[in-house]
């Protein structure tokens, strides 16, 4: 099926979130104030995009539409959202496949990100944890002492970062925009929510002890070189099999793109078309696997999400 597909994004308030997200985007919401995008997402009963042209969950439609992504999975593997930080968030980490499967009866989540601000400037983030042990990681929560605990890298605005899964992240922010690509999973465990003590973010103190890396895995900004084609400037931040393919376009004018496998297109800036088909800011595009070639015209920003099974069907 040589067509695209319009995903009808989901807004969604948050105790960090602001006006930020309702401004650059002129959300059309009631929300007074939204924390994330959710521009490519499907957890059924949760948080499911509805497929325009079918008016059905993106599960029920990937479940219906299997030939359309030409892969194995069961379940529908991958999410992108925008978000913007503009509060303080937890101190929290994701659990591995392995955990949640035992513990939550679903997958678990890796993820990553960019700070879309494209300005160069350079932020400290806490990221990570520089502790030898568990009883260390204990005995530096009970005292609050951050410093000691977590591990800080310097990330410039247009770099992506990966976070593997128990990796401990969070904190305060400071009205970035970022997009994050991740695997379809929702699981959070939290360690610290500075006294908010909000019935619906309880802290998971034990799982999140079963989950942290000792010693750390290897962290840190990567910077991904554009390639210039057919008049786009593609960015590749990320692609390991069973996890999420996470890609960049930036076209001034026209373009052509080559697809490998299905795609979808989240616009960060501008307005255009992809193969004649109207997209602006805050709007996302399904492309199914037998799309051959995108043909945009601009000036489009678009952030790209895809899969890989390990076998392709």
């Amino acid at each position: 099926m040589k067509t695209l597909f319009h995903i009808r994004p989901i807004y969604l308030d948050f105790i960090w979130a602001g006006k930020k997200l309702i401004e650059k985007f002129k959300l059309q919401t009631e929300l007074k104030s939204v924390g994330t995008i959710y521009l490519v997402v499907a957890l059924p009963g949760h948080l499911d995009n509805i497929v325009e042209e079918s008016a059905e969950p993106l599960s029920v439609f990937y479940k219906r539409n299997r030939k359309l992504f030409g892969i194995k999975e069961e379940l529908f593997p991958v999410r992108m959202t925008i978000t913007c930080n503009e509060g303080i968030q937890s101190y929290q980490v994701h659990p591995n496949d392995e955990y949640a499967l035992a513990n939550e009866g679903t997958k678990g989540k890796v993820s990553g990100g960019i700070i879309l601000e494209g300005n160069n400037q350079i932020r400290r983030k806490l990221f990570g944890h520089r502790l030898n042990s568990l009883e260390e990681f204990k005995e530096a929560l009970m005292k609050k002492d951050w410093e000691s605990l977590f591990n800080t890298i310097e990330i410039k605005d247009g770099q992506f970062i990966h976070t593997p899964a128990g990796v401990p992240h969070g904190g305060k922010g400071d009205g970035e925009i970022t997009v994050t690509y991740s695997s379809n999973s929702d699981i959070t465990y939290r360690f610290y929510d500075f006294e908010r003590n909000d019935p619906n973010r309880p802290l998971s103190l034990n799982k999140v002890y079963d989950c942290l890396n000792f010693p750390e895995v290897p962290l840190g900004a990567i910077t991904s070189v554009p390639i210039h084609q057919k008049g786009i400037d593609i960015y590749k931040y990320h692609d390991t099999p069973r996890e999420y393919t996470a890609g960049r376009l930036v076209v001034k004018d026209c373009g052509l793109y080559k697809t490998q496998g299905f795609m979808f297109y989240g616009c960060y800036q501008g307005q255009g078309t992809l193969n004649g088909v109207s997209i602006k800011a805050g709007e996302t595009l399904f492309s199914p696997i037998q799309m051959e070639q995108i043909e945009i015209e601009g000036p489009l920003d678009l952030v790209t999400l895809s899969y890989r099974s390990l076998n392709m069907e």
